[in-house]
């Protein structure tokens, strides 16, 4: 049991040691890289709302929205809305790809969720293309766009036995 439990702090210790390290890297290498455009300073939000709720079941649908909050005007925009079928909503506004990361199901549009899987896709706002790039995730916790890499933390889905609710 010992042993078990010192992995466990081991390896809670460590998580969150490369979460700091590479949140801290991401952070560094966007704010150096946006320094040379002109791009205002910028926010990206994400919000989580019911769509629809059968109350007689206890049962309810959920959307969610990802806005931009414009630091030097002080305004709000709208960026983009998507059935929120996953664990929790996540999506993350990159201003200067014009594009959209976000966590949705596996092949799956509806707001119903179907446990194949918490994927991320990325949305294209100029051409409108939705593209999948990740296969075999079972939850996604941060999205972190700098430049032409995307930094994630995640779990694989073949790692995390649902029945017993914990990682293998």
């Amino acid at each position: 049991m010992f042993l078990v439990e010192n992995f466990k702090m081991k390896a809670k210790i460590f998580t969150m040691i490369s979460a700091i390290t590479l949140i801290s890297a991401a952070i560094f290498i966007g704010v150096n890289s946006y320094k040379t455009q002109q791009i205002d300073d910028y926010i990206s939000i994400t919000t989580q709302y019911t769509t629809t709720y059968d109350e007689k079941n206890d049962y309810a649908k959920y959307g969610a929205t990802i806005y931009e909050y414009n630091l030097k005007s002080k305004e709000i925009s709208e960026i983009f809305s998507f059935p929120d079928n996953t664990q929790y909503p996540l999506g993350v506004y990159d201003k200067k790809t014009h594009s959209v990361y976000y966590v949705k199901e596996k092949n799956n549009d509806s707001f119903k969720r179907k446990r194949t899987g918490d994927q991320i896709y990325v949305y294209s706002l100029e051409t409108g293309s939705d593209t999948m790039l990740t296969e075999d995730v079972f939850a996604v916790n941060y999205i972190v766009p700098v430049d032409d890499t995307i930094f994630f933390f995640g779990c694989e889905r073949k790692k995390f036995n649902s029945r017993q609710n914990k990682l293998i």
